[in-house]
């Protein structure tokens, strides 16, 4: 837990110091970014309309729609922390994001390729992709976790789908650079935090403080459940928890 922990620190950090104004040397840098993009985008107008399509995958209503399959397939696997983790992620992340707009009141470029509203800070659609793929990672762990094939093209979309988010933001001129990381890091932030409270407020009382669960049982059920298909499939073991513990002591390293 000590490790999910730091890295909803560092991302909270990082994102405080993003949200910070009157920083000379990031306005510059977000400034020469766009200007580059800018440049690109207007002797590219095929670029910049795959761009346009590619933000459609963070629209509001992406994130709603991963998240209701995300929880539905945790519930159907009684992962029930799993799916309070993917509702909280994705409501705190968008109400979150929301309300960090309206607090910096941040301009956004006055050169966007295609017309947008509202504050800049942080990118809503980068923050709604980076909710969107953890979830998704979260609940889809188990299905693909004994086929390797399967786990690398889960963590592959995972990074990639926020990733070509923000930047399609940044193509399109309607964000600065810093807004994308903002999104990135306001997702992560809210994704690792709530996987740390949730192995706080409910560890495993059967087993000893050292093989109680741990924010990594939120997205993988068990070693076991690798040598039954069926298992693995569903996300559950066939062994109680407290039966591997005994029987499986943790070795250590």
């Amino acid at each position: 837990m000590g490790g999910t922990r730091r890295s909803a620190t560092l991302a909270w950090l990082g994102f405080a110091l993003l949200a910070a104004t009157g920083w000379s040397d990031l306005t510059d840098v977000d400034a020469a970014i766009a200007d580059r993009f800018h440049r690109f985008g207007t002797d590219h107008p095929g670029w910049v309309a795959t761009m346009h399509g590619v933000t459609l995958l963070g629209t509001g209503w992406v994130l709603v729609a991963t998240n209701v399959v995300a929880v539905a397939i945790c519930l159907r696997t009684s992962r029930y922390r799993a799916a309070l983790l993917c509702a909280g992620a994705a409501l705190c992340t968008w109400y979150s994001t929301q309300l960090a707009k309206s607090l910096t009141s941040r301009a956004r470029p006055t050169d966007a390729f295609w017309p947008v509203d509202g504050f800049a800070f942080p990118s809503g659609h980068t923050s709604n992709a980076a909710a969107a793929a953890g979830v998704a990672v979260i609940a889809g762990w188990p299905l693909v976790q004994a086929h390797r094939r399967g786990r690398i093209a889960l963590l592959g979309v995972a990074i990639a789908w926020p990733l070509l988010v923000g930047l399609s933001r940044m193509a399109g001129g309607v964000h600065w650079a810093s807004d994308v990381v903002g999104g990135w890091l306001l997702a992560l932030g809210w994704l690792t935090a709530l996987a740390a409270l949730a192995d706080r407020l409910a560890p495993d009382k059967r087993l000893a403080p050292d093989d109680r669960a741990t924010p990594g049982d939120l997205l993988i059920p068990d070693d076991e459940a690798l040598s039954d298909p069926a298992a693995a499939r569903s996300g559950r073991s066939r062994i109680p928890r407290a039966s591997r513990a005994r029987r499986y002591p943790r070795r250590s390293v």
